[in-house]
């Protein structure tokens, strides 16, 4: 069980800002040869929140294969659930994620699905985000999703009545 909340940073300076809580273990291995330090580590995740400045992640559980804890590099096809998310404005549940991180501070998220706006949200193909990016852009598929509320966060406050909408979702974020 981590403390409420710990802070990886401590572990690696990429993590600076993330914070955690819940329950877990992590066990690594380091070897030292001619060619260099060779790192990795498993993380196994069980109800864990994770939270930064303006979004939070809660009830995250899945298992992680990082294969260089210094770069904060994993295998690909890692598996993520979590229970809700809110991130821009928007709150998400029931979520589902397969990704990797491919360099340090990119990640490719190679499949997402969650609720949201009473309907289902998902990534419409792979798609690589750099956080540190002025602007993110996500590719989504919306299915089922209630338009008023949606409206009204993108601002458009007086929408009202039963309209559903199914398609394409592109989506950015600054």
């Amino acid at each position: 069980t981590l403390p409420d909340p710990v802070d990886p940073g401590m572990l690696n300076p990429a993590w600076k800002g993330l914070r955690l809580s819940g329950d877990g273990s992590l066990r690594g291995e380091l070897a030292v040869t001619p060619a260099g330090i060779r790192q990795n580590a498993h993380a196994n995740l069980k109800n864990i929140s994770v939270f930064g400045d303006n979004w939070a992640i809660d009830s995250v559980n899945g298992e992680l294969e990082i294969t260089d804890f210094e770069k904060v590099l994993t295998a690909p096809h890692q598996q993520l659930t979590f229970a809700n998310m809110i991130i821009g404005g928007c709150e998400l549940s029931r979520g589902n994620m397969i990704f990797h991180s491919v360099a340090p501070g990119r990640f490719l998220i190679e499949y997402a699905a969650f609720d949201g706006f009473g309907g289902r949200i998902t990534t419409a193909n792979p798609v690589e985000i750099d956080p540190s990016s002025p602007a993110v852009k996500l590719p989504l598929y919306a299915a089922g999703i209630n338009l008023p509320p949606l409206l009204s966060m993108l601002g458009i406050p007086d929408a009202a009545g039963p309209a559903k909408v199914s398609g394409a979702l592109p989506v950015e974020f600054r």
